[in-house]
């Protein structure tokens, strides 16, 4: 066998060729699916503004490859036992925001699924500030490729000029489509970012997936050469202002550097 198969990712009918590990890869891992992971943390309260941020990650007992993790028909969303009307804005693909509708009183609100409680949250009806995150200032955006016997693997990183703001849990990357006359800027991918730290100074914001996984349906590599702008995201969904382009650029790797899975 050459090929793994395809895998049909979503109403929008992309359709994912991966070329077949050989037998000893096979025997080492296990295909990796893709679930929902809650960003929104309980701590804190959710501004009137916000939403329940929800990205996703991989995993062996996942959901069906063949269905958008982030779409969660099962989930309801209450608040004191009464149903509460959410709606879903897709900030990138793989991440996304469920937001009580503008104006809701609600002061709490719980996620739960059939089998469990997900997330309970407080939350601030009068609270509108906007996202303290201010917009990042991007020097470079560097593509790197390593690779093994395994294959190539490859990785954007962003350096930021500025420490990476305390309120941003993830980045987004646009890229302009459209015409010169309407351009069009379209989240392409995303990365969350784990520990802060007031010296780091680079965020990844999309890398391939493991040779046994796959990314969401959309996500795609910033493309080299072209012009593309990054926003931060906050733990609500809130998005700062976007970046003054930045041209990606790629670098390639000795063939002998290691590829970690």
């Amino acid at each position: 066998m050459t090929r793994l198969g395809k895998l049909v990712l979503s109403s929008s009918l992309v359709v994912a060729v991966a070329l077949a590990p050989t037998p000893a890869a096979l025997a080492k891992c296990a295909m990796q699916e893709l679930v929902a992971q809650l960003i929104t943390p309980t701590t804190g309260k959710l501004p009137a503004d916000g939403g329940i941020l929800v990205g996703f990650a991989h995993a062996t007992n996942g959901d069906d490859e063949l269905t958008d993790p982030l779409a969660k028909p099962t989930w309801k969303f209450t608040s004191g036992g009464k149903p509460v009307d959410v709606t879903r804005v897709a900030l990138a693909p793989g991440l996304t925001v469920y937001r009580p509708r503008p104006g809701s009183p609600i002061t709490s609100i719980r996620v739960a699924d059939k089998k469990r409680v997900i997330r309970e949250l407080a939350r601030d009806a009068t609270a509108t500030a906007a996202p303290s995150v201010v917009a990042p200032r991007v020097t470079k955006l560097e593509i790197t490729t390593r690779s093994s016997g395994r294959g190539p693997a490859r990785t954007a990183t962003a350096t930021v000029a500025d420490p990476i703001p305390n309120d941003a849990v993830a980045v987004i990357v646009y890229a302009e489509r459209g015409t010169a006359a309407k351009p069009a800027p379209v989240a392409i991918s995303f990365g969350t970012i784990g520990v802060h730290n007031p010296k780091a100074r680079t965020v990844i914001p999309w890398a391939d997936p493991s040779r046994c996984a796959f990314n969401p349906p959309g996500m795609e590599a910033p493309p080299t050469g072209a012009k593309v702008t990054l926003a931060w995201v906050d733990a609500y969904g809130r998005v700062s202002r976007s970046s003054a382009p930045i041209e990606v650029t790629e670098l390639a790797a000795p063939r002998d550097a290691a590829v970690e899975d």
